[in-house]
């Protein structure tokens, strides 16, 4: 995978540093400073080894994401079917009757969509789930791989 990258250091100086995510806690491991571009791509290709196509870039006082989107191979073996759209809208830091309260159309749009049968959706509310954690990682991680806390 080859990438360019480009940047304009008269806009915060020389001192970049690059935030790498750990794997397994979803959350910034370190800040390593950067001397070059040829440094923050070899940063952002050890990133992509580990599943992310993301970092961070901090200069100064400004902090960045680094993002580079997926290319996707398409080998022509596609299969055209009935195929499952999952969306999951996760308010972490808003209580869920605080929810009900401030936003009644977004209420009024979920139970339409559980209530209109003409809508090929359903809408499921997770009414004991509870936050376990200070961050969203934490809060969504048992959500989708059933794991709960560090391990």
């Amino acid at each position: 995978m080859k990438q360019k990258l480009s940047c304009n250091i008269g806009l915060c100086g020389e001192k970049v540093s690059v935030g790498t995510v750990d794997k397994d806690l979803g959350k910034i491991a370190k800040w390593q400073s950067a001397t070059s571009t040829d440094a923050v791509l070899k940063i952002v290709q050890s990133t992509f080894r580990n599943g992310f196509q993301f970092c961070f870039l901090q200069c100064e006082k400004i902090k960045q994401v680094l993002w580079f989107p997926p290319k996707l191979k398409i080998d022509g073996k596609i299969k055209v079917g009935k195929r499952i759209n999952i969306n999951i809208l996760l308010l972490d830091s808003l209580s869920r009757p605080h929810f009900y309260r401030v936003l009644p159309r977004a209420v009024e749009a979920l139970r339409e969509i559980v209530y209109n049968k003409s809508i090929p959706a359903t809408a499921l509310d997770f009414e004991l789930l509870q936050g376990i954690g200070q961050h969203t990682f934490e809060n969504i991680r048992p959500i989708f791989s059933g794991l709960v806390g560090g391990k």
